[in-house]
């Protein structure tokens, strides 16, 4: 049975579709996080400088941390995840207050 979620386990696409369905599902499951997104001063890439403090206040995902880069494709999609997925958990937070 391990062997059998191992094999059905598939890699990011990083894609905004993924990202969209990952932050409604971690929404559902109350599993609230940002993503961070840059190089030397990653930041939650999406959520206006004022409500950095909200960000803050949750746990930290890789999004593409890091100052070198080998692949600007993957940077790119990347980023285009982590901002759609903080938009949408942030609205979430927004309305729940």
């Amino acid at each position: 049975m391990l062997c059998a979620s191992a094999a059905s386990a598939r890699p990011k696409e990083w894609s905004e579709r993924e990202a969209a369905a990952q932050a409604q599902h971690d929404i559902r499951a109350h599993r609230i996080k940002f993503y961070r997104y840059g190089g030397y001063a990653s930041m939650p890439i999406g959520v206006p400088a004022q409500y950095f403090h909200i960000a803050d206040r949750y746990p930290r995902a890789d999004g593409g941390i890091g100052c070198i880069v080998y692949d600007r494709a993957l940077r790119e999609r990347q980023r285009k995840y982590s901002e759609t997925y903080n938009k949408l958990m942030l609205s979430y937070l927004l309305r729940k207050r």
